[in-house]
């Protein structure tokens, strides 16, 4: 056989044995525990983060796929992550009762392996609960404690949130200049870190606020500057609101002209967008002006409009909420929780006075926006940390 033939032969033989050991150590490692661990925590990193561009029944499905896997492989840290996104989706969807029970889970978790970098969330995700049920006062305590555990993390942005929180939950206690100074602490981290979208709703609230102490000049000028922000960014949400909040700003300093102009604005584009919450307010507000001027005839019209889209976006919910927190409530009596639920049911049913809902909107779409935040800063940040000690 010819030597250059021998040569080859063996080239090629030598090229199929490295391949073949390459293959073998790839399913090696595949296979071993600990890659299998790190091919779960990817999984489950991938699942949380893409519940974003989901819809809330393909959000479910993630979360509930990604708390299995935590459960089998044991990864106790990613545990307790996800029953804490879990209680964010339920309390998205205003299902508290679920959002309370996996939260006790979360705390549980965090508690018995004294997950430090944790203790703040499930303070301030208790406490996001408590204020949609209208329980300020627990409220208030819980983003206290969880402001707490925040500074002591140095976990700024998260501050933030819970300055926010803590400015809601004074100015419904009436305690207006301790919720202003509240509101001022979050702007200031809110603009030094450029998040404009926590900006415009943080100004919406202080604009509210100086509604509520008469002091409608003031307010206009908030709600310019959140008009302004809001633009900027081009989030239509927050664009629709503040025309709405300037034409009732309008109305108060007895500006008609202006205060039919941004109705005008806030309503078409309302409509436009479907934001039907708005535009309920907005109808009622415009409603309430016809009335002031004595036009009775375009108030009973526009009035009607109102309840028309009330009732249908926001009293058919609410009534739903209702009945399910009846049945909860009938079932185990003695529980606790449970209990707390049927508080909310009595709330619920006692509230008539719509003005609330224009500060209603606010506090839920904001809260809701504040716990994600949160816990979508925390896991970079945790994931920072993890790049940083790899390196180390």
């Amino acid at each position: 056989m010819p030597k250059s033939l021998l040569n080859y032969r063996s080239i090629f033989f030598k090229k199929r044995f490295f391949s073949f050991l390459f293959l073998g150590l790839c399913s090696f490692l595949y296979y071993s525990p600990i890659y299998a661990q790190s091919s779960s925590v990817d999984s489950i990193d991938w699942m949380i983060d893409s519940t974003g561009d989901l819809s809330s029944e393909l959000q479910k499905k993630f979360l509930d796929r990604a708390f299995i896997i935590a459960k089998q492989e044991q990864l106790v840290n990613k545990e307790a992550v996800v029953l804490q996104s879990m209680s964010n989706w339920e309390l998205d969807q205003a299902n508290y009762f679920q959002a309370i029970t996996n939260l006790d889970s979360f705390e549980q978790l965090v508690n018995a392996y004294d997950l430090e970098e944790l203790k703040g969330q499930q303070y301030f995700i208790r406490g996001s609960i408590y204020l949609q049920l209208k329980k300020v006062e627990q409220a208030k305590l819980l983003f206290q404690d969880a402001l707490v555990q925040f500074r002591r993390q140095s976990d700024t942005l998260s501050m933030g949130g819970a300055y926010t929180n803590i400015g809601i939950v004074e100015m419904l206690l009436g305690n207006d200049s301790i919720a202003l100074s509240n509101y001022e602490k979050a702007k200031v981290i809110f603009s030094k870190y450029e998040l404009e979208d926590k900006l415009s709703l943080l100004l919406n609230n202080i604009g509210y606020l100086y509604l509520n102490q008469h002091n409608p000049k003031k307010a206009l000028t908030i709600f310019e500057e959140f008009l302004s922000v809001a633009k900027k960014n081009n989030k239509k949400i927050g664009e629709a609101k503040a025309y709405g909040n300037l034409a009732y700003t309008y109305f108060l300093l007895k500006d008609y002209p202006q205060a039919f102009l941004f109705y005008e604005k806030s309503i078409d584009l309302a409509k436009k967008e479907g934001f039907n919450d708005v535009l309920a307010i907005s109808y009622k507000d415009l409603a309430e002006t016809y009335e002031t001027k004595g036009d009775t005839k375009n108030a009973l019209k526009t009035f009607r409009l109102y309840l028309d889209t009330h009732l249908k976006n926001v009293g058919a919910e609410t009534q739903k909420k209702v009945s399910e927190l009846e049945v909860k409530y009938e079932t185990a009596l003695k529980d606790q929780q449970i209990a707390e639920q049927a508080q909310a049911i009595h709330t619920l049913k006692q509230e008539k006075v719509i003005r609330q809902q224009r500060f209603w909107l606010i506090v839920t779409s904001l809260t809701s926006l504040l716990t994600i935040f949160s816990f979508l800063y925390w896991r970079q940040k945790t994931k920072l940390k993890q790049i940083e000690k790899k390196e180390q």
